[in-house]
């Protein structure tokens, strides 16, 4: 059973800190999620595949809502 503390299902959690930098990496993952449902980050760990994954699913949540 879900823990209902949590939150709502597929909320983001908040950063603590600013996003800097990595503008074009950015730019490829939301491209890639305009074309595709699911889109996989790989690398080495500690590069910032999470950050960016959370500031994309963000970005494209907030335009998502405008439109």
């Amino acid at each position: 059973m879900r823990d209902r503390s949590a939150g709502p299902r597929g909320s983001i959690r908040g950063e603590l800190s600013g996003f800097v930098g990595r503008r074009a990496e950015l730019g490829r993952v939301r491209a890639a999620l305009a074309g595709a449902r699911l889109v996989t980050l790989t690398g080495p760990g500690g590069i910032g595949k999470t950050r960016l994954a959370v500031q994309a699913t963000a970005e494209v949540r907030r335009s998502a809502t405008l439109t």
